[in-house]
């Protein structure tokens, strides 16, 4: 499992293949049936790697689940032993290349347990990081992350919104509509689709972006970020 909460990416997919293929080359009888792998963050147990993983063990094709790390099966200790669980109770072993535990026993649960514990702790800290920078960036005016507003771009070095002459122009044509023609949220999505206008994402228009787009504090040139609101950010467009 890649994450994408995490800055710093030790673990690449294919860093884990390399490591966990020299693993099964090193035990006795083993043969590697098939791999799967997320790029995803471990609070998901829903990831399709994962679900595949466990539809072969509950078909029969695996007896042993081999991971890197405990944390990149699960960074929850409720869901970690739920899975292994699962596991045991279907005879296949849950085995870590790094991290030394044989869940036969009450000592090697205990600590599975821990791991689970430390893995969770981990991502809670990371979770923080990541909102203290995002706190920082917005309370020096900077973009904090997230989906950008329409009509900007963002500048990489100053990390700021800077106005995309591109889409600006459509921008203040939906404020038109809105603020001079009267016209609803519905009624403009409409006009625009019907003359083959698309989001910055390629989609159609809809009455429930159409208001996202007028709501939103960034065309005040503000930057809010939980309870931090900074003025004057970055140029206007309307």
């Amino acid at each position: 499992r890649r994450s994408t909460d995490e800055e710093h990416q030790p673990y690449s997919i294919e860093a884990q293949t390399l490591r966990l293929d020299a693993y099964i080359a090193s035990q006795p009888g083993w043969v590697k049936v098939a791999s799967f792998s997320d790029n995803a963050s471990a609070k998901d147990t829903h990831r399709p790697g994962l679900r595949a993983a466990l539809a072969a063990a509950r078909s029969g094709r695996i007896d042993v689940l081999l991971v890197l790390k405990v944390d990149r099966f699960s960074r929850r200790q409720r869901d970690l032993v739920s899975l292994v669980e699962e596991l045991t109770s279907l005879n296949v072993a849950f085995v870590s290349a790094t991290e030394a535990f044989d869940t036969s026993t009450p000592a090697g649960r205990a600590m599975l347990q821990m791991l689970g514990t430390f893995a969770e702790f981990e991502r809670e800290m990371i979770i923080d990081r990541v909102v203290a920078g995002m706190e920082r960036h917005a309370a020096a005016g900077r973009w904090p992350g997230g989906v950008r507003p329409d009509g900007y771009t963002l500048d990489h070095e100053s990390k700021r919104l800077v106005v995309d002459e591109e889409r600006a122009p459509l921008v203040r044509e939906i404020f038109d509509l809105y603020t001079r023609k009267r016209l609803g949220t519905r009624a403009i999505a409409n006009q625009l689709n019907d003359r083959g206008s698309r989001t910055r994402s390629g989609g159609p228009w809809s009455a429930h972006t159409i208001r996202w787009l007028l709501t939103n504090p960034a065309y005040l040139r503000q930057v809010t970020f939980r309870d931090t609101t900074v003025e004057n950010a970055h140029p206007a467009i309307i």
